[in-house]
This record gives C-alpha cells, sequence and structure tokens, in this order.
C-alpha cells in the first residue's frame, strides 16, 4: 500500500532544498511547497473517505501536486512581483525557480494519478463500477481540471516573462527558463491525456 505520507515527506525534502537560495527565489519556492504539503494532507483526508486506506495514500500524492494553485498564490508568483526586485538577474531566478517548483508538483500528480488511474481501470474492468470507484473517478477529474487550470496560468505568466526579458537577461538565464517552459509543456500534455483517459473510464463506469 502507497504510504500517504510519501509525498508529505517528498514536499519537506524539496523545502529543505529552498535553503541555499537567494532570499527571493526561496520565498517562491517555499510558497508552492507549502502548498504541496497543505495539498497533500487535504487529497489523503478526502481519499480516505472515498476509498479507504489506500485511497488516503493516493489522495495524498495527488493532493501534492493540486497544491500547486494554493503555493504559488501563497509565494505571492514572482511574475507579479518585478517591481520588488531590484537586479532583473533576482527577477528571473525567482521566475526559474517558480517555474521548477511548478514542474516538481505537476511531475508528482501526473506520475500519483496514472498509477492511481491504472489500478482503478482495472478493478472497472473486473466487475460492474461501484459508487465508491465513480466517486473516486470523479474526485480525479476535478482535481485534473484544477492542476491543468493551474498550469495553464503559470505557462502564460512565464512565456510573458520570456518575452518581456530576453533582451535584458544573459543568454544562460533565458535557456534556463525556456527549458523549465518546455518540461511544463509536456507535463501539461500529459496531464491532458490522462484527462482523456479518464473520460473514457468514465464512459465506461457508467455505462457498467
Amino acid at each position: 500500500m502507497r504510504s500517504p505520507t510519501r509525498p508529505i515527506l517528498f514536499a519537506a525534502i524539496l523545502l529543505t532544498g529552498c535553503s541555499g537560495m537567494p532570499d527571493q527565489e526561496r520565498t517562491v519556492s517555499e510558497g508552492a511547497l507549502i502548498g504541496t504539503t497543505a495539498g497533500a494532507v487535504a487529497g489523503a483526508g478526502v481519499g480516505y473517505l472515498v476509498g479507504g486506506g489506500r485511497g488516503a495514500g493516493y489522495g495524498a500524492a495527488i493532493g501534492a501536486g493540486a497544491g500547486l494553485i494554493g503555493g504559488t498564490q501563497l509565494g505571492k508568483h514572482a511574475a507579479r512581483r518585478k517591481a520588488e526586485f531590484s537586479k532583473a538577474a533576482d527577477y528571473m531566478d525567482a521566475c526559474i525557480a517558480a517555474a521548477a517548483a511548478a514542474n516538481q508538483q505537476l511531475t508528482l500528480h501526473n506520475q500519483s494519478l496514472a498509477q492511481h488511474l491504472a489500478i482503478l481501470d482495472a478493478e472497472i474492468a473486473q466487475t460492474r463500477a461501484t459508487e465508491r470507484q465513480r466517486q473516486t473517478l470523479a474526485a480525479d477529474m476535478q482535481g485534473a481540471g484544477q492542476q491543468l487550470g493551474a498550469v495553464t496560468e503559470e505557462l502564460a505568466l512565464q512565456n510573458d516573462v520570456l518575452r518581456q526579458e530576453r533582451a535584458a537577461q544573459t543568454p544562460e538565464r533565458t535557456e534556463r527558463l525556456e527549458q523549465e517552459i518546455r518540461t511544463l509543456e509536456a507535463g501539461k500534455a500529459e496531464l491532458e491525456a490522462l484527462m482523456k483517459t479518464m473520460r473514457t473510464m468514465d464512459a465506461t463506469a457508467s455505462a457498467s
């Protein structure tokens, strides 16, 4: 059984890793990772109500990814706080850190969701879908939709930063942000594919 504490410990490890960052960069990353932990705790509670002990583990993992939404708000996204940075390089570094944190959370969310769906799909294929399974799938679809909205917003912010700052930044910083954006785009595409899978599963469950 997946331990519901694993995503929380993962977030704690990442949070410890923020200690060596510059102040502005650390503020953004810490805010996002606090959101990961809060999301994991909330997700574990919902998952337990829907699916028992195993549901708590999956709920915690998926909730950790959903923490991207609250985390970026809590950290006051760097892309919206340019005036607070005295140096253009510090502003760019903070934006890169925010994108990296979003990528970490999206990766955790997608991996956990894919594993959850594989097991749920096998269960539904073996027997008629139960009410618990339908509720679990509905909760997964809702959480994935929220995550997709957050990732879409993150990409819009970061692409704006890239357009506005390209001329003022060093090629090295520009390339780092471009790489984070490409990774986010790939993660978004993976999430959209998972959502398509969930819609197919939902149709199957409804017909059973």
